[in-house]
């Protein structure tokens, strides 16, 4: 399956599902990749809801016919620690239950890029998780609270993480406990300014900084996961399944500022889309998700 990724949580920013899934169709996408957040399903501590919006998404997505990648995901500010592991494995768990017979659900995806979003910034560390790092050692005890509760509730359910590229070496290595009930990990392998065939986190003077090598010195995109799983075996003793939930090439580009991104024109954009497509599924990703 092709997927992308979507935000049909923010309707009220434009994100309106019965006119986006016609051109998904269109495109010949099958499946989604979207979220709905803890701190919406819980509004009051102890009381978990879907709102209106989440359960309109997923039932026209599901009458599509389109698989779903979905994210559990961000802190709840009803709680003293926003990022509470217990809080938030009741919410995975009352996710994982309340869609327990939806067929359409590929993967539970649980957080996105905790060293962009919230664990990094709370806790403090390095920010590859090489050790000391308190944000790691965190976000791994929510990574087994939550994939265990989702276990529980849904026997069947695929599981899979997003921890980033150094950050998941080092979980692996320091952590491997965390990945008991996980299936999975997904990476985002933006190439940016380069070519799809790469990515700009390879060998050399980025491994050194980060006490790992992602990929090799090449920086080929096929390594990356190459090397993914050549850590989960000497870690975990096993493989997990390959994802890349979040890859694309924007059209945008920042003129007022410094961005990792630069604009391609739409020719380039869909070029560079099916190389990377082509990369991906050789490299025996699951469902790569264009963002």
């Amino acid at each position: 399956l092709i997927g992308t990724c979507t935000h049909f949580e923010s309707r009220n920013n434009g994100w309106k599902v019965e006119k986006l899934i016609p051109l998904i169709k269109d495109a010949g996408i099958a499946c989604v990749r979207s979220e709905i957040k803890w701190e919406d399903v819980e509004k009051v501590k102890g009381v978990y809801q879907i709102p209106d919006e989440g359960e309109n998404w997923v039932s026209k997505c599901v009458e599509a016919g389109f698989g779903i990648i979905l994210i559990l995901d961000y802190g709840n500010p009803k709680y003293e620690n926003p990022l509470d592991p217990e809080g938030f494995a009741k919410y995975a768990d009352f996710m994982a239950s309340h869609y327990r017979d939806n067929k359409n659900i590929v993967a539970y995806e649980i957080w996105n890029e905790p060293t962009n979003f919230f664990f990094y910034n709370q806790y403090g560390g390095k920010w590859s998780g090489e050790e000391p790092s308190l944000w790691r050692e965190k976000f791994c005890e929510l990574l087994y609270k939550a994939s265990k509760a989702v276990r529980e509730a849904n026997p069947s359910a695929k599981i899979i993480t997003n921890p980033g590229e150094p950050q998941f070496y080092h979980m692996l290595k320091n952590n491997p406990d965390a990945f008991e009930f996980i299936d999975g990990v997904s990476h985002h392998p933006y190439s940016v300014r380069f070519p799809p065939e790469t990515v700009p986190f390879g060998g050399g003077e980025i491994s050194a900084e980060h006490g790992v090598a992602i990929a090799d010195d090449d920086h080929s995109f096929i390594s990356l996961f190459r090397k993914t799983n050549e850590y989960a075996r000497r870690f975990l003793g096993r493989e997990l399944k390959l994802y890349a939930t979040e890859f694309g090439f924007p059209t945008f580009c920042h003129h007022s500022k410094v961005s990792w991104f630069h604009g391609y024109n739409e020719t380039t954009q869909a070029a560079y889309l099916v190389r990377q497509l082509i990369l991906a599924f050789s490299s025996g990703i699951n469902t790569p998700c264009v963002y």
